[in-house]
């Protein structure tokens, strides 16, 4: 058997394109030919380079649109097949394309469509492949499509309203470190050389200065190196769950931007969560996936701790009480939704609690956030700048 990679059209003159495994090129106009499909092209693939060659990352945005695509084609009477072919014959980036023509080859093959998706883990995310399983299970692959979609742009959308909000921070930010370290490697020296000449006694702040300022000029390529090895070891560190678990819980308690990082978190565990549940996943299975999506190992933690005191009997509303932290009306949301048996919907109301508030706790932590840096910034340069005019005033009473 080998592959081929084929272009095809319909009675109706619709063109398909895709990849069929069979043994010569009669064969593979008798495969088409059973789905109604004329072979107009095909390419002999050679089956090492289709081995070799692992789809890498979509993006989430893109995984949107495609998810949106499906479900109104197949609501408006297309099969998800054609539907999934249709979009990748018009998709322009080259890792979804090879994705959705490897799945629909898989499919048209008589492969599951959830296991057609599971079979490229670094394109699709377990929590899609459990949406499509679900979907598929119950025949609604359509209803499945849509919450998929509206499950990641929800995550998508508190990313980037969490990165937009943290950008002009964290340029301020370095823009002020630049300026201190120009102080303190150009200014300053060639200040203190006039004033080393004048025999006058530097003061105690100009002395401490004098030593950074050296020892920046001196060992910079040392402090860089130690800066990128401390970075590299932070990473290193955190991808192990011994060091990973304090780091991010003491993150979470950062003042201003910890609460706002952990209502982040819980906004995409419960998004999850509500869109597994409605797609007929099971409580436990949604708990574990929707603490997968938090973000934050120490919250990850935590919410698989409490997926297996629920698999164990234990109530989902006693399990993440011991949740440090959890916001009151998500917890109240849970525990309102086990009893009543309609945690989707009490999910639905935190997921929308969520989407409004995170906008408002945003503008709260950048009305702190931004003024300590200004504040900090400028008092450190008000530091260097009156231990470098000091001298001067020195050099000013001895002349007097």
């Amino acid at each position: 058997m080998r592959n081929f990679s084929y272009l095809a059209v319909n009675e109706a003159g619709v063109i398909s394109r895709g990849e069929l495994r069979a043994a010569d090129e009669l064969q593979l106009e008798e495969l088409l030919a059973r789905r109604g499909l004329t072979l107009v092209r095909h390419l002999l693939l050679r089956s090492w380079v289709q081995r070799e060659r692992e789809i890498g990352p979509i993006a989430r945005a893109d995984m949107v649109e495609f998810a949106r695509y499906v479900s109104v084609t197949c609501r408006a009477g297309l099969s998800i097949v054609e539907s999934i072919d249709d979009y990748a014959a018009r998709c322009t980036k080259p890792n979804l394309r090879a994705a959705l023509q490897r799945v629909s080859t898989d499919v048209r093959n008589g492969m599951p469509m959830a296991e057609a998706f599971g079979r490229h883990k670094r394109a699709f995310d377990p929590i899609f492949v459990s949406m499509v399983r679900a979907g598929e299970a119950s025949g609604a692959l359509d209803d499945a499509m849509q919450r998929a979609g509206d499950q990641m742009e929800f995550q998508l959308s508190v990313r980037n309203q969490l990165r937009s909000s943290l950008t002009p921070p964290a340029i301020l930010a370095v823009a002020l470190i630049g300026l201190v370290v120009l102080l303190l490697t150009f200014l300053l020296p060639r200040l203190m050389e006039v004033m080393t000449g004048t025999g006058v006694e530097l003061p105690l702040p100009t002395r401490m200065l004098l030593v950074v300022s050296d020892a920046l000029i001196a060992y910079w390529p040392l402090l860089l190196g130690g800066l990128v090895a401390a970075f590299v070891g932070l990473k290193i560190g955190i991808s192990r769950p011994a060091m990973a678990l304090p780091i991010s819980r003491a993150v979470l308690h950062i003042p201003g931007i910890g609460p706002l990082l952990r209502m982040c978190a819980e906004a995409r565990f419960a998004s999850t969560m509500r869109s597994l549940l409605a797609a007929g996943v099971d409580a436990v299975r949604a708990l574990r996936m929707g603490a997968e999506t938090t973000g934050s190992p120490w919250l990850r933690a935590r919410f698989e701790a409490a997926a297996l005191r629920v698999q164990a009997g234990e109530s989902l509303a006693s399990s993440l009480g011991a949740v440090e932290g959890l916001h009151p009306l998500l917890f109240r949301m849970l525990q309102l939704g086990e009893k009543a048996g309609n945690l989707e919907q009490t999910l639905d109301t935190a997921v929308a609690f969520y989407a409004a508030e995170i906008p408002r706790a945003i503008k709260r932590a950048m009305q702190l956030l931004e003024p300590a840096i200004v504040v900090g910034a400028g008092l450190t340069i008000a530091f260097i700048v009156l231990a470098t005019l000091m001298p001067l005033f020195s050099l000013y009473d001895s002349m007097s």
